[in-house]
């Protein structure tokens, strides 16, 4: 009986972030569906206008906290794509196994089933609050005052190169750190997981951001550069959450 009511005490709380956190999403959501609504009573380009003074005025007085939140809330949003996707590929494979051995009807059953991770989605979510928003926020910053080239295309050339062999190792490094340390994993775990994941994730980086960072760079002025880059990185970011999901279930077989 103790053992079982032990056991119960220590369910408590994954339980209940799994209870409240589509409550939580959901009464977000709502707030956000509340301003949206009512902006709309403008119009949609009222709203569009109103919406995008909203977020200039907030850049422009907490421009830390507002590139931190919308990090969050785009990495979250990246997250729960992915997840679906990671889904949508990982079931064909073992319906088709099933068909095989005569087991249609529960490749069908296990199709239809999709449980979101809601602790992994909230695990990037703060990473992307108290990491990626504000190191992106801060290296944005001192690129410029680095790169003083008045040359237009010298200057792209240089925060092209410093943004690659800089920022993108440091970037994905402290991504998987701060995910590893969310995830109560330790050292042993990380070195593992850099040793593995960091060099491919790498030369991801160095294919996927040059082509954007040349936008980025040469036509976005300073304040929306996070921005830009955080609208860019839903596709980045759901590759390096798959990255790291990926290891944990080769570690869990």
């Amino acid at each position: 009986m103790k053992s079982s009511m032990l056991t119960r005490k220590r369910e408590i709380p994954g339980g209940a972030l799994g209870k409240w956190m589509p409550l939580l999403v959901f009464a977000i959501a709502s707030a956000q569906f509340i301003s949206v609504v009512s902006a709309l009573a403008l119009g949609p380009a009222g709203a569009l206008e109103t919406g995008w003074i909203a977020y200039k005025s907030a850049l422009s007085s907490r421009p830390i906290i507002t590139k931190s939140v919308t990090s969050a809330v785009i990495m979250s949003v990246s997250d729960a794509i992915t997840q679906r996707v990671e889904t949508k590929f990982s079931q064909p494979d073992s319906k088709k196994k099933e068909d095989d051995s005569g087991k249609a009807m529960e490749g069908k059953t296990s199709r239809s089933i999709f449980v979101h991770n809601w602790l992994r989605t909230s695990h990037v979510a703060i990473t992307g609050m108290v990491y990626s928003g504000p190191i992106t926020h801060y290296w944005y910053q001192i690129l410029e005052s680095i790169v003083t080239v008045e040359n237009r295309v010298l200057g792209l050339a240089c925060r092209l190169l410093l943004d690659s062999i800089i920022f993108s190792p440091v970037t994905i490094t402290g991504y998987f750190t701060v995910r590893t340390f969310l995830e109560r994993k330790g050292l042993v775990t990380l070195r593992d997981k850099l040793q593995t994941k960091l060099k491919p994730a790498l030369f991801a980086a160095w294919s996927f951001w040059p082509p954007v960072n040349i936008f980025n760079f040469s036509l976005v002025p300073l304040q929306f550069r996070v921005l830009y880059s955080n609208i860019m990185a839903l596709v980045w970011t759901g590759y390096l959450s798959f990255v790291n999901q990926k290891k944990e279930i080769k570690r869990s077989d």
